[in-house]
């Protein structure tokens, strides 16, 4: 269980099926993170706040999980396109 470095909340494992609608959004370089950093490598584990505020990745193997390397999930371009989709599938337990 990971814990969110900001809210103090308990962040969930996303789907795989969220997790490959987040990796076409990284792909097309819709997403950075709070440092203003452009994500430019597919993510192998996303995990989202239960506000889906905000979202840790693991890249390469490493989690990144410092408040820097959150993502702002609703700032990410076109994510009207999917934020429906996100809030309606279910994450593991």
């Amino acid at each position: 269980m990971f814990i969110c470095p900001v809210t103090k909340q308990e962040l969930k494992l996303s789907s795989t099926h969220v997790l490959e609608l987040f990796n076409h959004c990284v792909k097309e370089k819709q997403v950075k993170n709070v440092a203003g950093e452009l994500l430019n490598k597919k993510v192998e584990e996303l995990y989202i706040s239960k506000d889906f505020n905000l979202g840790f990745v693991k890249q390469e193997q490493i989690y990144l999980m410092l408040e820097k390397d959150a993502i702002q999930i609703k700032l990410i371009s076109n994510m009207d396109y999917f934020e429906e989709i996100f809030r309606n599938i279910n994450f593991k337990s």
